[in-house]
């Protein structure tokens, strides 16, 4: 089956289905926000769970953890991880720091005389930690040389690859987050050409493709370095990813921010505002990590805490906005909606919170799908968009049928994806099994919790057409998809912000 095969599948019909059967919704919701802790106390990480925040970036400092060869000092990591268990948090655990033991006390920024001395370590944390942690970034900033001294093959051959293969070899559902480059313009250790080798050498010994981006101009700026270019020479990250083979992998921004040295408070909280709404608008970055939880010194200003732990206002806009993400969402209606369809959001934002099977083919197809979706692709986009802005609130305290929801979406995509290259026909595919049971099973769960009479009309309709498909081909759908829409009567369901069906 061809890509333009699937593409016709899901797009913009494949929109139109899991609308229908009310499937399609943004339910990343706090698995896009994360920010740096590095290992404060308890209650500084109370702060982010407050907010809202779901991960954390910790520092696994090598140094630290292992100050002398054979000794392990565990407590303060160990202290991290049982929080974030405890409080549904996600860990991303940045490996590095050389303990001096181990190059002849020549600084944290360089590298072992033995590899095998690494490789133990990485060792020690993925098997420890495995089952809590499942998230590796791989030293930070190997670009400069405060953090390693050394070139982009060195980072490859002596640090990346030795840690992919313990961490693989020790946890098959652990992903790997590098290089955690910063985004440096300097001629000798420019950002994109350290990029450029690690992912020509070492793409297969990452997962996840990670980068630090900061711009005193604000969030913009920080957006074309990675969807557009900067300064007219450097390229766009995502487009170095796409040129050395990784336009499937995720981009995670695991350090941005605004220090309150050099802008106001309320300059900070505004720029978190604009990146954060730029950010779940578009199809390039898939977390963020705010650089920090908390003014410290040596680094002051940038924390969304002061050092005494008092909120800043840049801590409640996090915190608004992770509550209200809905709200930021564009839902294609303004007047700049020409000028950056390629950056809106597609359905592939909706398979993010449910692994990693589905969602790297769905983005393979991600650039064709929006260069090819027409006026009606974009209706019905926008119809997603509007349907899911008055849906999510349905959906507020009943954390069980979100889960379900996931699950369900994403054995419709696990169907409609895999065919390309399988040798299956569309024809062969038809509603039933556990395809139909499952989001048979989801519409009346919610139609059983629903209490708006307008809403479970809506649902109960949705229900019996479903039911009139069952056994049926899934090329039928396709075919009258869009009828099954109308008959539904979204149009005027949504016009009227679903307070009457």
């Amino acid at each position: 089956m061809t890509k333009k095969t699937i593409k016709n599948l899901l797009f913009p019909w494949g929109v139109s289905l899991f609308l229908l059967f009310t499937l399609l919704f943004p339910l990343r919701g706090t698995d896009l926000y994360g920010v740096n802790v590095h290992v404060q106390p308890n209650t500084v990480l109370s702060m982010a769970k407050q907010a809202g925040i779901r991960w954390m970036r910790v520092d696994f400092s090598w140094a630290d953890i292992e100050p002398s060869q054979g000794y392990y000092n565990y407590q303060e990591i160990d202290r991290v991880v049982a929080f974030a268990v405890s409080n549904n948090m996600a860990i991303l655990a940045n490996l590095g720091d050389t303990p001096s033991w181990a190059n002849g006390d020549q600084g944290k920024n360089v590298l072992p005389t033995n590899v095998q001395y690494w490789r133990n370590f990485v060792n020690r944390m993925v098997t420890r930690y495995k089952g809590r942690v499942s998230y590796w970034g791989i030293w930070n900033e190997p670009n400069l040389e405060d953090f390693l001294r050394g070139s982009a093959d060195d980072y490859v051959t002596k640090v990346l690859i030795p840690a992919s293969e313990v961490i693989r070899g020790n946890d098959s559902s652990a992903k790997i987050v590098a290089p955690d480059i910063s985004y440096l313009t300097s001629p000798e250790r420019r950002w994109d050409s350290f990029l450029k080798t690690v992912l020509e050498k070492g793409k297969n010994y990452l997962d996840i493709v990670s980068i630090h981006a900061y711009d005193s101009s604000g969030a913009e700026a920080i957006m074309n370095k990675i969807e557009k270019g900067y300064n007219i020479i450097y390229p766009a990250v995502t487009k170095v990813m796409s040129d050395y083979g990784c336009a499937d992998k995720e981009l995670w921004l695991t350090e941005t921010g605004w220090s309150t040295t050099s802008v106001s408070e309320d300059t900070q909280a505004s720029n978190y505002l604009d990146l954060l709404t730029k950010i779940l608008n578009s199809t390039s970055v898939d977390k963020v990590f705010f650089y920090e939880i908390q003014d410290v010194p040596n680094v002051s200003g940038y924390g969304i805490l002061n050092a005494d732990t008092s909120p800043k206002k840049s801590y409640y806009t996090y915190k608004n906005f992770i509550q209200n993400e809905a709200s930021y969402i564009d839902d294609g209606s303004g007047e700049d909606d020409d000028k950056d369809d390629d950056k809106k959001p597609c359905l592939f934002r909706t398979l993010h919170s449910e692994g990693e099977v589905v969602l790297p083919k769905a983005r393979s197809f991600r650039n064709s799908f929006l260069e090819n979706q027409g006026a009606r692709g974009k209706g019905l986009i926008s119809l997603y968009y509007r349907f899911s802005a008055v849906a999510l609130p349905r959906l507020q305290g009943r954390p069980e049928l979100k889960r379900q929801m996931r699950r369900c979406f994403a054995l419709w995509t696990q169907t409609l994806v895999p065919l390309q290259g399988e040798g299956v026909s569309i024809n062969d595919l038809r509603l039933d099994g556990k395809l139909y049971e499952e989001t048979d099973r989801l519409l009346q769960n919610w139609i059983d919790g629903e209490s708006s009479p307008s809403w479970k009309g809506l649902l109960i309709r949705g229900r019996s057409l479903l039911a009139l498909y069952r056994g049926e081909r899934i090329v039928r759908l396709m075919n009258e998809g869009e009828g099954l829409l109308r008959l539904l009567s979204f149009e005027k369901f949504i016009a009227k912000g679903g307070n009457n069906g």
